[in-house]
């Protein structure tokens, strides 16, 4: 997921002009920007589904997440999955499968449009029976994506409950680290997350950059700047090592990499 930079009050302005606009990664996401007009939506908002009991079987939507990956990794455009998995949810509104498919797709698309349609998120909301994991899973992947101030921290809650019932899924892991990152208390939580997640897969190169994601924000607000800037430097090096030579998010990398660098190199913290 790609997760952006969040303000801090007294920040310099020539700190940002410099890498406020620059995205952090992980689970393959770039910044995102809801396309909600009046913010997030309803359906996004913590209620009944936070706290309900899975009960049913998710096998089902777990295999039509695996197939949309299987496109990609196939050599699909992520974004033309997207445009047709819109045009049949659409065609068949009251087909649920359909409608989690097209919010499947937009979350993994999201890289390319740089947003999340909030739509898609409504539309599985409506028909969501509320006893699928599968489908609290990918609600509160999107509800972290589009709630990127922070304004319904309950999620935790959904994203802690997801962990709980299956402690190594990365993706789940992942949004909640990005969640937890958006809030100066809680960065300290979502270090020690994303460490762990370094630790359960140290080649994998996503997982470098969600915790190259919480240094830099670590270093927005430290007094140990130096430390953590050397520490974003070294795991943004260790995702370009790994990550393949088309990652969409390389080029971002090797900007931050080269901007931590300048800044160490000159002596300003």
């Amino acid at each position: 997921m790609r997760v952006c930079l969040f303000l801090y009050r007294g920040m310099k302005a020539t700190l940002w002009l410099s890498i406020l606009t620059i995205t952090m990664a992980y689970a393959g996401h770039a910044q995102l920007n809801s396309k909600y007009p009046m913010g997030i939506p309803p359906a996004v908002k913590p209620g009944a589904w936070v706290a309900q009991a899975w009960t049913a079987s998710d096998a089902r939507f777990l295999q039509m997440e695996e197939n949309i990956r299987k496109q990609i990794r196939a050599g699909s455009s992520p974004q033309a999955i997207l445009v047709a998995e819109r045009k049949n949810a659409q065609e068949h509104p009251l087909d649920f499968a359909a409608q989690f498919r097209w919010l499947f797709a937009t979350t993994q698309a999201a890289g390319e449009s740089d947003n999340i349609d909030y739509r898609a998120v409504e539309a599985v909301a409506r028909q969501d029976p509320g006893n699928i994991r599968a489908v609290a899973r990918i609600r509160f992947a999107a509800g972290v994506l589009l709630d990127q101030n922070r304004s319904h921290p309950d999620l935790d809650r959904v994203g802690e409950r997801l962990l709980q019932t299956d402690p190594r899924d990365r993706w789940v892991r992942g949004h909640l680290i990005y969640d937890l990152s958006n809030s100066p208390a809680s960065l300290p939580k979502a270090e020690v997350m994303a460490q762990a997640l370094v630790a359960q897969e140290p080649n994998d190169a996503e997982a470098h950059s969600a915790l190259a994601s919480v240094y830099q924000n670590l270093w927005a607000v430290s007094r140990h700047r130096r430390i953590y800037a050397e520490k974003t430097i070294a795991e943004y090096k260790e995702f370009l090592r790994l990550a393949p030579p088309d990652d969409p998010f390389r080029h971002d990398a090797e900007y931050l990499v080269k901007g931590f660098t300048k800044r160490l190199s000159s002596s300003i913290p």
